[in-house]
């Protein structure tokens, strides 16, 4: 009987042995398996979900309103702004095109319609009408938006 205390009592103390060495073993090692590596690891990989998140809010909110879209930059923020207000702009932009101002009847008239030339063969000059002719509704957007 003592025999059987003895190699029971020499197992344990093997064993209580390797569970010290493995527990020295975790703690000296960076990261734990299943556990993150450290707090700035973690963060990092969030900011990176949150920028592809709001990525993909940006490309579908782009699709869906596709006159907003043409006026501002693909990375502009305000596409993360209110969705109410993104739909009213885009509305009003629609309107605004599928029923362009009226024009006085002395004003002369054009024998063909101008197609409109790209952005980046614009002058100056031309640039700052297209952006006062679009202030005006991107101003009323803030303004629905903002409160």
């Amino acid at each position: 009987m003592q025999q059987r205390d003895k190699a029971h009592n020499a197992a344990e103390a093997v064993l209580q042995e390797q569970i010290d060495s493995l527990k020295r073993q975790l703690a000296a090692s960076p990261a734990a398996p299943g556990q993150p590596a450290d707090r700035g690891e973690v963060e990092r990989v969030q900011q990176e979900l949150e920028r592809e998140r709001q990525g993909r809010v940006i490309d579908q909110r782009r699709a869906k309103y596709p006159y907003v879209a043409s006026l501002f930059p693909a990375d502009d923020p305000m596409f993360l702004g209110s969705e109410a207000g993104l739909a009213k702009l885009n509305s009003r932009l629609e309107d605004a095109e599928d029923h362009p101002a009226v024009m006085a009847p002395t004003s002369p008239r054009r024998s063909t319609p101008v197609s409109p030339k790209p952005t980046a063969q614009k002058s100056k000059e031309e640039l700052l009408d297209d952006l006062k002719t679009v202030a005006p509704a991107y101003q009323q957007w803030l303004r629905t938006t903002q409160g």
